[in-house]
C-alpha cells in the first residue's frame, strides 16, 4: 500500500490529524497507540442495497459488528450506534451545502474477503444498506 502520511494540525485549540486508514485496521491502530481518540472516516464502499448508486452519500447511523477489532474498544453488542452528536453535526454541514445523504445502518467488517453472499443476504435481511 505504500506509504501513508499521518498530518497534524491545530484547529480551534485542539490537534487533528489527518491521513488514510487504508485497507483493514492495521494503520487504524497506530494512530491509536500514537494518542488518537475520536475518529470521522469517509470514502467509497460497496452497497447491498443495489438501487443506490455510485456517489450517494451514505451517513451511517449504526453498524452490525462482525469483526474483532473493534471489540477491543468498546463494550461487546451485536451492533454499536454513531455517536448522534457527530451524526447531527455531519448532517448539519451536508444540509447547509444541499448536499442529499440517506442515513443507514452499514456493517463493520475487518475483512472483505469474509464478505461471502450469505452474510451479505443475511445482512440484507437485518436492514444493512452498506
Amino acid at each position: 500500500m505504500g506509504k501513508h502520511p499521518v498530518y497534524e494540525l491545530e484547529y480551534k485549540g485542539e490537534k487533528v490529524s489527518v491521513f488514510h486508514p487504508g485497507v483493514g485496521v492495521a494503520l487504524m491502530e497506530e494512530i491509536i497507540a500514537l494518542g488518537g481518540r475520536k475518529f470521522i472516516s469517509y470514502g467509497s464502499g460497496g452497497v447491498l442495497d443495489k438501487n443506490i448508486a455510485a456517489g450517494h452519500i451514505l451517513v451511517p447511523i449504526s453498524a452490525v459488528r462482525d469483526g474483532g477489532t473493534s471489540y477491543h474498544y468498546i463494550k461487546p453488542s451485536r451492533e454499536v450506534s454513531v455517536n448522534s452528536q457527530a451524526v447531527k453535526a455531519i448532517e448539519k454541514v451536508l444540509k447547509v451545502h444541499n448536499c442529499s445523504y440517506i442515513p443507514v445502518k452499514t456493517w463493520s467488517i475487518d475483512s472483505f474477503y469474509r464478505e461471502t453472499k450469505n452474510k451479505m443476504k443475511l445482512r440484507k435481511e437485518e436492514g444493512v444498506w452498506q
